[in-house]
């Protein structure tokens, strides 16, 4: 665990005369209801309903027709002219990504489809609402439930990293809650770990700068078990907390706090904090890499034995 009084990393400051190095994917335009439902009746599915708009995609609700099973589908407006080869590369990539790991905590993908204008992805349908719906600014009523939650997931990550992928984009609106499951959605960032062995690569990373690891934001790392293992620990601390253990709107400003200074002690947040608990997310997000836990494996294992002891010394 840091100390408070530690000194953290040295920023070099030439690294924000050209920030940000992340570059989130630019936006698509969204399709209209209107031809997705006609592209959808033509996949032999039914549209019952909007579930969502994001800057890039329309998520949807509909009803295989001979089936009659319930399926999210993410429908993309495909651009126009060269740029389409890639809008369509990326689509079939993101589908793979999510098809390719059959744990219970991560949301299956089932089918894609692509006509000239429009790609869709049909996925698991899972009920509940994310992460962020829950718990933006209403922390987690129950630390020990919270962290058995999140190492549930991990278990997910490590199974999904155990086929050399690394989602990219673990954050609150990302993680679905099916009761006490957790459902790990949108893998529109995935990667597969040789796809960034380099640096100097990392003009192509998207995700969520305030989820993200340090390393990332500022190029000195690739994607990789520990990298997301700091975006575990910053989503069981928003669980804890109601809040990102760091905020910054900019990607430099967030690289800066998250280099130089600790996050918010937990046990200053809410009177029921768990101090093993409380260890073992605070070394997850160490800003350096090598005293956090290793994998997602060991991650979950340390929150699992965390709990344990809890539910002794309460005994």
């Amino acid at each position: 665990m840091l100390n408070r009084n530690e000194t953290l990393l040295p920023v070099r400051e030439e690294l924000f005369q050209n920030q940000p190095r992340l570059t989130i994917s630019a936006p698509t335009c969204v399709p209209a209801m209107e031809p997705i439902e006609a592209f959808l009746d033509a996949w032999g599915y039914r549209l019952i309903g909007e579930v969502a708009t994001t800057s890039q995609s329309l998520v949807v609700m509909a009803e295989h027709r001979l089936l009659g099973q319930k399926r999210v589908v993410k429908a993309v407006s495909l651009a126009e002219g060269f740029c389409r080869d890639a809008d369509r590369e990326a689509l079939i990539h993101e589908a793979r990504f999510q098809a390719c790991c059959p744990h219970p905590c991560i949301a299956r993908a089932y089918d894609v489809r692509m006509t000239d204008r429009i790609g869709g992805i049909a996925m698991e349908f899972v009920g509940g609402l994310t992460l962020r719906d829950l718990y933006h600014g209403v922390p987690c009523p129950q630390p020990y439930q919270a962290a058995r939650f999140i190492a549930s997931l991990a278990s997910g990550v490590d199974a999904l990293h155990g086929m050399g992928v690394a989602h990219c984009d673990i954050k609150p609106s990302n993680v679905l809650a099916d009761g006490w499951t957790p459902r790990l959605i949108d893998f529109g960032s995935a990667i597969r770990f040789e796809e960034q062995n380099c640096p100097t690569e990392f003009h192509r990373l998207s995700g969520t700068p305030a989820a993200m690891a340090p390393e990332l934001l500022d190029g000195r790392a690739a994607p990789g078990p520990v990298t997301e293992v700091y975006s575990l620990g910053t989503l069981l601390y928003y669980c804890l907390a109601g809040r990102y253990p760091h905020s910054g709107r900019q990607p430099a400003v967030l690289l800066k706090r998250k280099m130089r200074e600790m996050p918010p002690k937990l046990d200053a947040l809410r009177s029921d904090a768990i101090p093993r608990l409380e260890g073992v997310v605070l070394r997850s997000l160490s800003p350096f890499p090598e005293r956090r836990p290793q994998n997602a494996r060991v991650f979950a294992e340390e929150l699992l034995d965390a709990c344990a002891s809890f539910v002794s010394d309460k005994e």
